[in-house]
């Protein structure tokens, strides 16, 4: 999505200039990850801006806790002028004990250095505990495998995993357990596609829409009315402005649910904008 510059992540509208990412695999390979891209982009091949770097190839520089491993993805990103780094994931990449504290501290000083030097922004996934030391009770800060060091030096911290005691359940909960500098909102819920590992809509994530404005909250409030809703019907509903209702309407999530028939039109303008809408 990033990448694209014309796709969602969690149901929050991303259209822009695309972004430089660069993947950084350790596990899977350059074919596995262009079909898991092609899913989720509806059959779309990866972006020009996505560039695959296949870790595995490169063993000798591949370790995160030493400088030849730092240096070999400092210099990636350099050379195809990186915006976003994923790395996937932590365990397979580090090259050393992730409960080691050193190790963490060093690695993550390391992201800091490369950050301030090129302006990237990391994204590391990482494994939970296989069980937290309470079980389902414990702390969602305290699932992550390794050195506590990997939670407090990052400034966001996402757990993603499905309802405690149901670990076969299709819903994915999603929690934003750290976000440096504002407050976590609640856990929520969002509708998981295991088939192609995307996520239709959400209805809060960190810092993104309020609730009004989440595209999940127009399609409640017609399902609510059980009747078409004006426009202004819904800014009132919604308790947003004109300005923030087109928005919405604007948003991929909203089109897609009218084009599958999800929401209709039962009212356009002359250039074929939503005047009312019913689910």
């Amino acid at each position: 999505s990033l990448a694209s510059g014309d796709h969602e992540i969690l149901g929050f509208d991303l259209t822009g200039k695309p972004l430089n990412v660069a993947y950084f695999m350790g596990e899977n390979d350059a074919y596995e990850l262009a079909e898991i891209v092609k899913l989720q982009l509806a059959g779309s091949p990866p972006p020009e801006s996505l560039f695959y770097v296949d870790v595995l190839s490169t063993r000798a520089s591949r370790p995160l806790a030493t400088p030849g491993g730092i240096a070999f993805y400092r210099d990636t990103i350099r050379k195809h002028k990186i915006h976003v780094a994923i790395l996937d994931n932590l365990m397979s990449l580090v090259g050393g004990d992730l409960k080691d504290s050193e190790i963490a501290v060093g690695v993550m000083e390391s992201f800091k250095r490369v950050s301030k030097e090129t302006g990237v922004s990391w994204i590391v996934l990482a494994h939970p505990r296989k069980q937290g030391k309470d079980g389902d009770s414990a702390d969602l800060g305290d699932t992550l495998y390794g050195a506590h060091e990997w939670y407090s030096y990052s400034d966001a911290a996402i757990h993603v995993a499905p309802p405690q005691g149901k670990k076969d359940a299709p819903e994915r909960h999603i929690h934003v357990t750290k976000l440096r500098g504002m407050r976590p909102r609640p856990p929520f819920v969002t509708d998981f596609d295991d088939e192609t590992w995307t996520a239709r809509y959400a209805a809060e994530l960190g810092s993104g829409d309020s609730r009004s404005t989440n595209p999940l909250a127009l399609k409640e409030a017609l399902q609510k009315a059980k009747r078409p809703m004006s426009r202004q019907e819904l800014e009132t509903a919604l308790d947003v402005s004109e300005r923030t209702l087109r928005s919405i309407l604007n948003k991929k999530t909203v089109k897609d649910w009218i084009a599958s028939g999800e929401l209709k039109v039962t009212k356009a303008n002359r250039k074929g904008n939503p005047e009312e809408l019913s689910a």
